[in-house]
């Protein structure tokens, strides 16, 4: 991206939330590059389920190899590939849920990228916060030790910037945010409440499959909720309140839910958004 003539970026997640503000960083540079996006996808978030064709291994490796093999048949001078950290363990708890083991598959495709012969670059970001960007210390690190610190989260636009200012060739890192003294606290808490929002719906997803499940018509199937709700639910209510949220979704997004049992009214509360 260094000639003196404007770069063409194809953006392939643009209606994502950090797609989105890659797509508009480019706009607002419009005398360096000239910014393409796929349109976003129209109607509501989905549920946290896997739909037919929408499993992690058919987008996650089928769906980014199949753009990076188009991309090397167009002559793409360089990828930058946005992943995550947690790929070093295939026990992480977030390859458990819906049976997805969507961090291998991720892994996957990086090395598939990187095997490619296109120039690239591999982003390996914490967990993406929707927080403002520029703010905190920006740490870099390899093979997730990132992961054995207190710095395990990223403000989006930190890493939509990332994506913008890299220009180095064949380069994997993990990035995150240092929490600093103003926001140590917090980035503790969000971390405890990321594990909590876990372990509580790993422990629903089995208890509904072992217990509920069998009981139901083959035509029902199980709509876990998703981390992000959960994770957001426990911070802003606690362990006990969180709990009962995490359940209310669960109950709304299946079958036999949604009869008169609604906490959000109780807690006299929005209900926290949606992934």
């Amino acid at each position: 991206m260094s000639d003196l003539s404007k770069s063409t970026v194809l953006v392939t997640g643009a209606g994502g939330r950090t797609g989105q503000i890659v797509y508009k960083k480019l706009k607002e540079r419009s005398d360096q590059y000239t910014a393409r996006g796929f349109d976003p996808t129209k109607g509501g978030r989905p549920e946290f389920y896997f739909e037919d064709g929408a499993f992690p291994e058919q987008v996650d490796w089928i769906g980014q190899k199949n753009q990076i093999d188009v991309a090397k048949a167009a002559g793409v001078k360089q990828i930058v590939l946005v992943g995550s950290m947690g790929g070093t363990n295939p026990n992480h708890p977030l390859n458990s849920l819906g049976n997805g083991n969507i961090l291998i598959w991720k892994r996957k495709a990086e090395q598939y990228l990187a095997d490619s012969g296109i120039p690239y670059t591999i982003i390996r970001a914490g967990g993406l916060q929707d927080k403002e960007g520029g703010v905190r210390e920006l740490l870099v690190g390899k093979d997730d030790e990132l992961l054995q610190t207190e710095t395990r989260t990223i403000a989006r636009a930190d890493v939509a910037e990332v994506c913008i200012q890299e220009e180095k060739s064949r380069r994997r890192f993990c990035v995150s945010n240092n929490p600093g003294e103003d926001s140590a606290k917090s980035g503790v808490e969000d971390d405890e409440g990321n594990s909590l929002a876990v372990e509580a719906a790993l422990s629903m997803l089995k208890f509904y499959k072992r217990e509920i499940s069998p009981l139901l018509p083959k035509s029902c199937r199980y709509v876990p909720t998703c981390s992000e709700y959960s994770m957001i639910a426990y911070k802003k209510y606690g362990v006990v309140k969180g709990t009962i949220l995490t359940a209310w979704r669960l109950c709304r997004c299946n079958p036999l839910g949604g009869s008169g049992f609604d906490p959000p009214r109780w807690f006299d509360e929005t209900t926290p958004p949606e992934q």
